[in-house]
């Protein structure tokens, strides 16, 4: 990726990162703790991120973020979301949130002729509640649901995830393997992948109409804390499309991954 495409990219994540919501997929390392522990405060660092996108003729996006986090008693700032706790114990917690959704096509960045005549396709909002249960050593059990709250596509998002944590909470490390799966709603999905019938005819791509989608999902997550405010965070994840994402003309992968560091000072 050439130096003029990652300034451009960091700009437009800045700009996020300045109302609060920058990204920090890796914030489900820190909110492991946060969720089970007091108030943290907040944390200040730097992020980098690495995305292996689906669409035809995109390279794998990689960018540097600013990285900020706020966990306060009811209130929170965790990665892309920002929200309220409704219920905060040990064993349960239920939250409220707003998240920002950075799924994008822009067809200026593939390489691909065909694709570079198909519309735009923009970030969105997604207001949501989320649940989370500990079974205690077996693992957390966690689900979420939201909506677009942008009118880009009035879409919805779900996830179901399983995690495991290969110690104690609140301890200085923390390994967490985890498995799931993602749903997008039909008009989540034919905003993102969909082509409609003047796409097809501008670029010769077959029309495509988006239905439901069930994506699985396995990764793994972890943190690292060097003293009592430095920490180190990342993870990895491996996501199998849906055959409605997969079948896309749009798309030539069946998976995609995401990667992501940060490291983090805690105030």
């Amino acid at each position: 990726m050439n130096s003029s495409r990652l300034k451009q990219r960091s700009y437009a994540f800045l700009t996020i990162a300045s109302f609060s919501l920058c990204i920090a997929p890796w914030a489900y390392a820190e909110e492991e703790e946060g969720m089970q522990g007091p108030p943290l405060g907040w944390t200040f660092g730097a992020a980098v991120i690495s995305n292996n996108l689906a669409y035809r003729g995109a390279d794998a996006d990689t960018i540097i973020v600013p990285a900020i986090g706020y966990e306060g008693e009811n209130y929170f700032i965790r990665g892309l979301s920002a929200g309220r706790s409704l219920v905060r114990t040990r064993e349960q917690q239920a939250w409220v949130a707003l998240t920002l959704d950075l799924s994008r096509f822009q067809p200026g960045e593939t390489s691909d002729p065909q694709m570079q005549l198909l519309e735009r396709r923009n970030f969105n909002a997604q207001l949501g509640v989320g649940y989370r249960y500990q079974l205690g050593r077996p693992g957390n059990i966690s689900v979420t649901l939201s909506t677009d709250v942008t009118g880009r596509h009035d879409g919805q998002r779900g996830q179901l995830q399983y995690s495991i944590p290969l110690n104690r909470p609140m301890q200085a490390w923390q390994v967490s393997p985890n498995i799931g799966v993602n749903y997008a709603s039909s008009r989540y999905v034919d905003y993102y992948y969909g082509i409609s019938e003047a796409e097809s005819a501008r670029s010769d791509l077959p029309a495509f109409a988006g239905s439901d989608a069930f994506s699985p999902f396995i990764g793994i997550s972890g943190y690292q804390y060097f003293n009592e405010r430095l920490s180190l965070a990342g993870g990895f994840t491996l996501t199998r499309s849906a055959s409605a994402i997969a079948d896309s003309p749009m798309v030539t992968r069946g998976s995609y991954r995401t990667i992501f560091a940060t490291l983090q000072y805690r105030f």
